[in-house]
């Protein structure tokens, strides 16, 4: 019994320790085995001595003092009688041993496994970042990957680690392989040093197959800053974008505008009756990538308004507000936006109450969790206080940083609420690695480049451009969404979907710091070459309305709308969907 008893112990510790790490698992055991072994001893003494408190307390600390060297190997088994527990004290040294043997040689194991899996292996994923963000994705490829060969480059300090990886350096990249294909991923950096990482990786000497390189800027960077690599194939993401793919999982601003306001169908095509209202508390990075990717996202033709996109954003100093306008000074072709005044809390309680103002969304992303979920659970009151119906209520998309927060654990369940967790989640293998939408996004080049031979190879875009294609095929869901009639209205329906692909394009460049530039500007030389763009200034004469188009010099007449054209049709034709 008292060898059964044992076990169970052990085994109930281990089921208990089962989701923490091997060194706390290892700690807890061997604690156990201690404590386990100086009760054992105790009783067996106490059991063949007559009792008394001297003899009991001199036998517990004789029993805590030769515990220790009966469990490792080290000294007899004190006062062990019977089989039972000599099985138990072989147990608690075999274990005792391996738990030394794992401690002080997993280090040399771990180095010498990862080495010769880098040496032999000719797919090799390069994490370069901080400990615990590479930690996390070192985990979920080796979850998606069979022994994979992995290496791990600190942004700074040494890179000795407990992970599955090989600690290494910059000096790495001096040793690459030929015929080796490499997937580099620049973790976030607070520091903001990405930039300068990818123009060292780009300066890389590198025959064959080029680098595969990722990497995770701040939206600001990303949107603004022209980036363009020769020697690696670059895909450059943001954690503000990543976000917000997840919240496009909750609701689209097409979908959450259409089931609160409604609307028609016109020329085939869904017209909601009035914008998409997106309204914020707070004004820092995850705000502002959101915005932006809003104004993309909600280019629709409306009912009553020119612009898809109505934004309110409270929490915003007049500093920061002047400043973003600077940053994105054509966003007013797309959205309108206002910088609420006041507090957040009561604006939007008090804009909840109005039909006419009532936000189809409400970002809530303060500086702290905390805030977040205070003023979420007050807006889920004041909407159950007037009685709101679930089908007008908005979505609540809310910050979560630290994810033991307990004010969160109070929002889940809630149909209304989508937690928006900017933690160590997005940093997966789908999202970082595997890029299965860049696929479809140089399909999207390749047969662009069918029709225009003279543009450049996908791999010799720049990223700005390489986004645009990505854009593009994000927005084909919204383009199903808005077709209701391709097969009763036909041509006219693609037309009317033209339409909207300008818009959209427009309102792209204009998340993206580019500003409309006027015709009359144009030099000669530009027009005799068709062109319409200056790169440097990011300025074009294509963000204009659809009907100003045709006045732009061109090949043939007619050809900047059938480009918006072709790119909806090829939608529905390789989809072989036609709307809903």
């Amino acid at each position: 019994m008292l060898l059964l008893g044992y076990i169970l112990g052990f085994a109930a510790i281990l089921l208990l320790m089962r989701k923490k790490s091997q060194g706390a698992r290892t700690l807890a055991v061997i604690t156990y085995n201690y404590l386990f072994a100086v009760v054992m001893q105790t009783a067996t003494v106490l059991a063949n001595t007559d009792y008394s408190i001297q003899t009991t307390a001199e036998t517990i600390l004789k029993s805590i003092y030769s515990s220790p060297p009966a469990i490792t190997f080290r000294g007899n088994m004190g006062s062990a009688s019977g089989i039972q527990q000599i099985a138990i004290y072989c147990i608690m040294s075999i274990y005792t041993l391996r738990a030394a043997v794992t401690l002080f040689f997993r280090k040399a194991a771990n180095l010498l496994r990862m080495g010769w899996r880098v040496a032999r292996k000719r797919e090799i994923y390069v994490l370069w970042g901080g400990r615990e963000d590479a930690g996390v994705l070192a985990k979920d490829i080796a979850s998606r990957v069979r022994r994979p060969a992995v290496v791990w480059i600190p942004f700074s300090g040494n890179a000795d680690s407990g992970m599955a990886v090989l600690p290494s350096d910059e000096t790495f990249f001096d040793r690459l392989k030929a015929r080796c294909t490499y997937h580099v991923t620049l973790l976030p950096d607070p520091d903001g040093r990405n930039p300068a990482r990818l123009r060292k990786l780009d300066a890389i000497p590198r025959k064959g197959t080029p680098l595969r390189v990722t990497a995770v800027l701040d939206d600001d960077t990303l949107r603004l800053d022209p980036l363009k690599y020769e020697r690696i194939d670059a895909y450059l993401v943001s954690e503000g974008a990543l976000l917000f793919d997840k919240a496009l999982e909750a609701g689209r601003p097409l979908e959450l505008t259409e089931k609160r306001a409604g609307g028609t169908v016109r020329e085939g095509v869904f017209v909601p009756a009035r914008p998409f209202r997106l309204a914020s508390a707070g004004f820092g990075p995850l705000t502002r990538a959101f915005l932006l990717s809003a104004c993309e996202n909600a280019a629709f033709e409306t009912g009553d308004s020119p612009c898809g996109l109505e934004a309110t954003v409270y929490g915003a100093d007049a500093k920061a507000w002047r400043g973003f306008l600077m940053d994105y000074p054509a966003l007013s072709l797309g959205a309108e936006l206002r910088q609420g005044t006041g507090d957040a809390a009561f604006a939007l309680a008090e804009a909840l109450g109005a039909p006419e103002t009532r936000p189809d969304c409400i970002l809530i992303a303060a500086e702290s969790t905390a805030e977040n979920a205070v003023l979420a659970k007050r807006l889920l009151r004041g909407m159950n206080r007037i009685g709101l119906a679930e089908e007008k209520r908005p979505l609540l998309l809310v910050a979560v940083r630290e994810s033991a927060d307990s004010g969160v654990a109070m929002l889940e369940g809630h149909p209304e609420v989508f937690l928006l967790r900017q933690d160590r989640t997005i940093l997966n293998y789908d999202a970082l690695i595997l890029r299965a939408g860049d696929r479809k996004a140089e399909e999207f080049h390749r047969q662009y480049r069918e029709k225009n031979p003279q543009s450049p190879v996908w791999s010799a875009l720049d990223t700005f451009t390489q986004d645009s294609n990505r854009a593009a095929v994000r927005d084909e869901e919204n383009k199903r969404l808005l077709a209701r009639d391709l097969t009763g209205e036909g041509e006219t329906a693609l037309w009317a979907l033209a339409r909207y692909e300008h818009r959209r394009w427009v309102a792209f460049h204009a998340a993206h710091g580019w500003v409309p530039l006027a015709p009359e500007e144009l030099t000669e030389e530009e027009r005799a070459g068709f062109i319409t763009k200056r790169t440097e200034e990011r300025r074009h004469a294509c963000m204009t309305g659809w009907d100003e188009l045709n006045a732009l010099p061109q090949r043939e007449p007619g050809l900047l709308q059938r480009y918006d054209y072709e790119n909806v049709k090829a939608v529905f034709e390789d989809t072989g969907k036609s709307g809903r």
